[in-house]
């Protein structure tokens, strides 16, 4: 898949989780990896998160779960833990845009 596609659905993600009024797909109990699945595949997103996000500055050590603090239980997108999402996603976000017009690859393909 082209860097490009995976930043147009990261851009999108970001988009929704600002929104007042959220689009049909997104579901604030769930992270950055599964509302971007819904855009550019569950498997594609989850590699592509856990990858990606290991060079963050407040990356957790867990590949799994990449912001620090327990599993979300409700909306995840709001307080401190939702701010320390956003701050992923923006670091997400530049680093595919500095891949310009690659090949991200997702482990198999």
């Amino acid at each position: 898949m082209k860097a490009e596609e995976v930043l147009v659905g990261l851009l999108k993600v970001k988009e929704a989780a600002l929104a007042k009024d959220k689009p049909y797909w997104w579901v604030d109990a769930c992270g950055i990896c599964r509302n971007l699945g819904k855009l550019i595949g569950v498997y594609k997103a989850s590699n592509f998160v856990e990858a990606y996000s290991q060079g963050w500055s407040e990356y957790s050590g867990s590949p799994l779960l990449p912001v620090d603090g327990s599993y979300c239980l409700g909306n995840c997108w709001t307080g401190e833990y939702g701010a320390a999402r956003l701050r992923l996603l923006d670091y997400l976000i530049q680093r595919v845009e500095d891949l310009g017009d690659s090949e991200i690859g997702f482990g198999g393909e």
